[in-house]
């Protein structure tokens, strides 16, 4: 039969160390909200049902991608394109260059060699082409975004009805004919898109 004191003593340690996980958690995400991206007016984007489940860039690699986000976006006529910032690019070059330096340099060491090292080399570089060569467009009119296969989408602004975060790496937005499209969160740029974004969701709910 256990001892009465053991059993004391294992509900303890075990109450310590939920105590201290509740304390890290919460630490966490109260840093999360503070590093988090703002529009340009300094307020925080609405977030989805499923942002309190993490997922997100860790704290350090989401300052590192934001690094560039609040320049200006360049225009082009009376369109504002907006490219990944040069945070998200460094970080997305040395991430993918140090898994192929651990597939290709030490081959089976870290990674099982054959299928599986194809397969991941094919899925870095698609990610890393899908990051550098991404690209948003948007007017008073249209908003554009490329889906997974690269083709862009165009989207009607005047039925654009909420932009929200989903606590990982994207915004959602919805438009009030059914359509939606995630965009890459950190892009040169975002904070006013952010911004001209909410005048519109909240000048659309009044009409």
């Amino acid at each position: 039969m256990i001892p009465v004191s053991l059993i004391l003593v294992l509900v303890t340690v075990a109450a310590l160390l939920g105590l201290r996980v509740l304390i890290a958690s919460t630490i966490s995400n109260a840093l999360r909200r503070w590093f988090a991206q703002r529009d340009a007016d300094g307020r925080m984007v609405d977030t989805t049902g499923l942002a309190g489940l993490g997922g997100g860039l860790p704290i350090d690699a989401g300052m590192v991608a934001q690094i560039g986000a609040g320049a200006k976006a360049r225009m082009s006529l009376d369109t504002t394109v907006m490219r990944p910032t040069i945070g998200l690019r460094l970080l997305s070059l040395g991430v993918s260059g140090l898994i192929l330096f651990m597939i290709w340099a030490r081959p089976g060491v870290y990674i099982p060699t054959g299928t599986m090292s194809a397969v991941m080399t094919a899925g870095i570089l698609f990610a890393a082409i899908r990051i550098m060569s991404y690209e948003v467009r948007y007017n008073s009119q249209t908003l554009s975004a490329p889906n997974w296969m690269f083709q862009a989408r165009d989207f009607d602004m005047h039925t654009l009805i909420s932009v929200r975060d989903n606590g990982h790496h994207i915004y959602k937005l919805r438009f009030d004919d059914g359509q939606s499209v995630a965009l890459q969160k950190y892009l040169v740029g975002m904070p006013d898109f952010l911004s001209y974004a909410r005048f519109v969701t909240e000048l659309n709910a009044r009409t």
